[in-house]
C-alpha cells in the first residue's frame, strides 16, 4: 500500500441492472402514495447479491417522491437488538407525527426525553399510552406510572406497545406517505420478528411501505411468520445474480472509479 484515499459512496453510484425489481417496488410505492393500500416487501438474496444496494436506491427514490423515509438495522450481536430497531423507528415516527423535526433518523433518546411531554401533546398520544411510548423509545418510565407498568403482564405490555406503534405509523402517514426500511432481518430473534409482523400489519392500513432485507440462509419469513399476518400483504422478491452484460457494466464502472483514484 502506497497511500490511502476515500472511496466513493455506493449511494452516489448509479444502480446497475435490477430494472424489473425496481419497477415492481415502484408500483408498490405508488399504491402506498395513492393511499390504495400499504405494502410489506422482503428483499431476499445471498450475501453480496445486492439487496442492500437495491434497498438504498429505493430509499433514495422514496425521498425524491416525498415519502418520509426511516431506516433501522438489526445487529448480529449485543443484547439490545430488539430495542435498537424499535427505538429507531419510534423516534422517527414520533418526530414525524409531531412535526418537531424532519424524518432524518428521528430524535436521539436524550433529546426525546427532554421533549416527551411536548411531543406527546402534538403527536396525539393519549396520556394512558405514555408508558408504552416510553418503552418503545427505551426511556425511563415516569415515576407516576412506573409501578403500574412494571406490574403488567408481558401480554398486556405487548398489546399496548403494538397499539401505540400503530397509532404512530398511522399518524405519521397522514401528512405524507412513509417508507420504513429494516435491514438484515435474518439476524432477528422471535421477539423482534413479532414486532416486525405487528409493524407490517400497521402499514397495511395506511400510506406506508415496509421493506425488509434478509439472506436466504436463516430467512425468518417462514410459514409461522406468514400465519401471524392478517391484513398485511407480504411480497417476497428473490434477487438473482446480475446478467452477464450487467455484471460487465458494473465492473467497468468500478474500474473507472478505481482509475480516478489511482
Amino acid at each position: 500500500v502506497t497511500r490511502a484515499t476515500a472511496a466513493p459512496k455506493a449511494a452516489a453510484r448509479r444502480l446497475v441492472g435490477r430494472s424489473a425489481e425496481l419497477a415492481l417496488l415502484t408500483s408498490l410505492m405508488d399504491s402506498a402514495l395513492r393511499g390504495t393500500h400499504g405494502a410489506a416487501v422482503v428483499l431476499r438474496g445471498e450475501p453480496g447479491i445486492g439487496e442492500k444496494r437495491l434497498s438504498d436506491a429505493l430509499f433514495d427514490l422514496a425521498a425524491e417522491r416525498g415519502f418520509g423515509a426511516l431506516k433501522a438495522l438489526v445487529f448480529d450481536f449485543g443484547s439490545g437488538r430488539v430495542g435498537s430497531v424499535e427505538r429507531s423507528l419510534a423516534n422517527g415516527l414520533l418526530a414525524a407525527r409531531s412535526f418537531e423535526e424532519a424524518l432524518l433518523g428521528g430524535l436521539s433518546p436524550a433529546v426525546a426525553d427532554g421533549k416527551t411531554e411536548t411531543l406527546l401533546d402534538r403527536a396525539g398520544i393519549d396520556p394512558a399510552e405514555q408508558p408504552y411510548l416510553h418503552d418503545l423509545l427505551d426511556l425511563p418510565q415516569p415515576e407516576a406510572t412506573r409501578a403500574t407498568y412494571e406490574a403488567m403482564s408481558n401480554a398486556a405490555r405487548k398489546a399496548g406497545k403494538s397499539a401505540t406503534r400503530d397509532k404512530l405509523v398511522a399518524g405519521a402517514a397522514v401528512s405524507r406517505p412513509l417508507l420504513l426500511l429494516i435491514e438484515d432481518v435474518h439476524w432477528s430473534d422471535p421477539v423482534l420478528r413479532g414486532h416486525i409482523a405487528a409493524l407490517a400489519e400497521a402499514t397495511a392500513h395506511c400510506r406506508a411501505m415496509l421493506v425488509m432485507t434478509t439472506r436466504i440462509e436463516g430467512d425468518p419469513f417462514d410459514v409461522g411468520f406468514r400465519a401471524g399476518l392478517k391484513q398485511a400483504r407480504l411480497t417476497v422478491l428473490d434477487l438473482a445474480p446480475l446478467a452477464a452484460e450487467e455484471a460487465a457494466k458494473l465492473a467497468q464502472t468500478l474500474r473507472r472509479e478505481f482509475d480516478d483514484f489511482a
